[in-house]
């Protein structure tokens, strides 16, 4: 565990960088020039990231704000971010996200695993207060996705060289 905006490592100690699902919830521009920092000359960066595929309502991205933490971007600027900081050769797929497929995956963990993230859950929703109204709270939130959200949100994957 680490701070990706402050990464705890030598400059040029890595010959790849991955970040599945991070620089989302990061202030990018101190983070993707920490992953850059951290490379050696000639290493990949790798980013799996949530990106919108076209723009989304501003009810949409207050929602992914208010829920998630999550500050999303556009294709173009995760291009740019890379490009500013440095990286090269960037490519980038991006692909709209089906949400039946992601929670189809969430749920396919090995049975012991399901027990016991549940049985946590179960265990701190009983006995602390603010864990509970925290759990209700984003519940709520959950149940009241704007209309249409699935059709600007998705993911890209990015990977560019330092």
């Amino acid at each position: 565990m680490g701070n990706a905006e402050n990464l705890e490592f030598s400059d040029n100690s890595f010959d790849v960088v991955i970040s599945e699902s991070v620089t989302g919830f990061t202030d990018k521009t101190k983070s993707i020039p920490e992953y850059h920092r951290v490379l050696k000359r000639g290493g990949f960066l790798g980013l799996n990231e949530v990106t919108w595929i076209s723009n989304p309502s501003r009810e949409v991205v207050e929602y992914c704000r208010r829920v998630m933490g999550l500050v999303a971007e556009t294709k173009g600027v995760w291009l740019s971010l890379l490009r500013e900081t440095g990286f090269k050769d960037i490519n980038s797929l991006v692909n709209r996200m089906s949400q039946w497929k992601q929670m189809k995956g969430d749920f396919q963990l090995q049975s012991m695993d399901f027990f016991k993230i549940w049985g946590r859950f179960f265990n701190l929703y009983l006995h602390e207060t603010e864990y509970r109204k925290s759990a209700n709270r984003l519940a709520w939130e959950a149940l009241h996705i704007p209309r249409g959200f699935s059709r600007y949100y998705g993911y890209g994957l990015y990977v560019g060289k330092k």
